[in-house]
């Protein structure tokens, strides 16, 4: 185990974990974006990538890989014969 480890904090739109050390947090990342913001140059380490990794790795979301996300084809909107189609349903008097 990491002396290191992660927390999420949610507010006002924000979306950041802050990554906490032995010695107090030492900085946070921008879920949606990946920037990192460090306290200080040395304070962020490998083993703080490490917390970050691990944080991400135990709170994936997946979807069902039976979940279809196509919309389903429209109908055309005219024909391509002549006579078809919104101006032929109006010459025979059917609109």
């Amino acid at each position: 185990m990491s002396d290191h480890w992660a927390r999420r904090w949610q507010k006002n739109g924000h979306d950041r974990l802050y990554v906490h050390g032995p010695d107090g947090v030492v900085g946070w990342v921008d879920l949606a974006t990946g920037q990192v913001h460090a306290q200080t140059r040395s304070s962020w380490s490998t083993a703080a990538d490490r917390a970050v990794a691990d944080w991400k790795r135990s709170h994936v979301t997946t979807t069902p890989a039976t979940t279809s996300t196509s919309a389903p084809t429209p109908a055309p909107i005219a024909s391509s014969r002549r006579g078809d189609g919104l101006f032929g349903a109006l010459r025979r008097g059917r609109a």
